[in-house]
């Protein structure tokens, strides 16, 4: 299920020239949106669970520390 919505996510990013994703903490859950041509619109509204997941795939595939919650990080 997750590697799923991570390709949905990512097409959608494609198909709209997308430079930016943001997931964002919200209150009941995650908000995604996304950067285009310098406006920033909303994409989704995901649950906590789904939420989390998607940020430790992506820190899984950037080579991050996946337990690593209060600092940024940079990729490799």
């Amino acid at each position: 299920m997750i590697k799923d919505f991570i390709r949905e996510l990512l097409a959608a990013a494609i198909s709209r020239q997308t430079s930016d994703i943001y997931i964002l903490p919200q209150a009941t859950g995650y908000q995604i949106r996304l950067r285009q041509l310098g406006a920033v619109t909303q994409w989704r509204q995901i649950t906590q669970m789904l939420g989390t997941q998607v940020i430790t795939y992506f820190k899984f595939q950037a080579n991050m520390a996946v337990s690593e919650n209060r600092r940024p990080q940079v990729g490799g």
